[in-house]
């Protein structure tokens, strides 16, 4: 992509980021410890507004080199289909094993055989994201995550 596609469709991202968190002000925000309907797409449209930032300011210093590849290069499809897959397993398998162990084992998969890390770094990662993601929506906003049968 060169330098004038990656800008403008920065410009298009933030005009898009601009109409959600336009759309998500029309919702009651609430607080952190009573998130109301429109919270979570305020945060998200203002996360999306920062890296869009980013990436505008970083888009000029990047070369213009264009490569053609094919889709099918670098596993591409392979990896599109292994997340599907996973992406379906994680969405039955939530309610029987419960939010805790079924997201340490769907990001432990993603991030050894997607992303290729080793598996003890990919153990380690998903054990942070998985505490992370209970501490964020089990602890402080009082989501009730399913427990499974397990019970954890």
């Amino acid at each position: 992509m060169n330098r004038y596609d990656s800008l403008t469709s920065v410009i298009w991202f933030l005009a898009g980021v601009g109409i959600a968190l336009w759309s998500s002000m029309t919702l009651r925000v609430g607080t952190l410890k009573h998130p109301g309907s429109g919270f979570l797409p305020l945060l998200c449209g203002i996360f999306m507004a920062c890296m869009a930032v980013i990436v505008f300011f970083q888009s000029p210093k990047k070369e213009k080199e264009v490569v053609k590849r094919s889709f099918f290069v670098d596993r591409s499809l392979i990896n599109i289909s292994i997340l599907v897959i996973i992406l379906l397993a994680y969405a039955f398998l939530l309610e029987h094993l419960g939010f805790n162990l079924t997201t340490f084992i769907v990001l432990f998969f993603i991030f050894t055989v997607v992303a290729r890390t080793r598996w003890f770094i990919g153990m380690v990662e998903s054990l942070i994201a998985t505490a992370a993601c209970y501490w964020l929506f089990g602890y402080l906003m009082k989501i009730q995550l399913p427990k499974g049968w397990l019970r954890f």
